[in-house]
């Protein structure tokens, strides 16, 4: 299972959040509260661990078909010493996710295992990133592009037919300003 959050951080960061106390409260847990405010870049803090709980709960959704109920504070994000690799708890679950943050965009891919393949596509200012991920897509898995669809469930969640035949590898999409992003599988769930 794979799930991924994408942060346009120019428009994430024109109204700064790392000093509003009710939204920290609202969002973070106490320890990530801290290590937010104890930061040399409190709002890219916030933002990191913003986009790793929300890579996290998309693959919890997909995971257990839950519908979709947000609670963000209930995501609990750890760093893991010495490792690419941080951790987001939720329940009794324990997420493995990466984060890549560069100059204008935050991108968080989550993973249940984290020695699982993906393949991701992070976009800016793309016009139809959906016909571009689905011939990267058809490319990757030897599909003609002309046959697949993406389509998201009752639930939210994407999923790729072939010809109208659900295809069980697992998708996930992220969109917030100019960016878009897509990750999949590189094997059958």
């Amino acid at each position: 299972m794979i799930g991924n959050d994408i942060i346009d951080l120019k428009l994430a960061t024109k109204i700064p959040k790392a000093t509003n106390k009710r939204f920290l409260n609202k969002i973070f847990s106490e320890t990530e509260e801290k290590e937010i405010l104890q930061s040399s870049n409190p709002e890219l803090q916030l933002w990191q661990f913003w986009s790793m709980k929300e890579a996290c709960y998309k693959l919890h959704q997909r995971k257990f078909n839950l519908s979709r109920k947000v609670n963000p504070k209930s995501f609990v994000c750890e760093s893991i010493t010495g490792s690419d690799f941080n951790q987001v708890i939720i329940d009794d679950h324990i997420y493995h996710s990466f984060t890549k943050t560069a100059n204008e965009s935050i991108h968080t891919i989550a993973l249940d295992h984290k020695d699982k393949g993906y393949y991701t596509m992070v976009m800016k200012n793309e016009t139809n990133p959906k016909r571009l991920f689905l011939k990267e897509f058809a490319q990757c898995f030897g599909y003609k592009t002309s046959t697949l669809k993406l389509k998201k469930d009752s639930l939210g969640i994407p999923h790729v037919y072939n010809e109208n035949t659900l295809l069980n590898i697992p998708v996930s999409l992220s969109h917030h300003g100019k960016y878009t992003a897509f990750v999949n599988a590189l094997i059958m769930s």
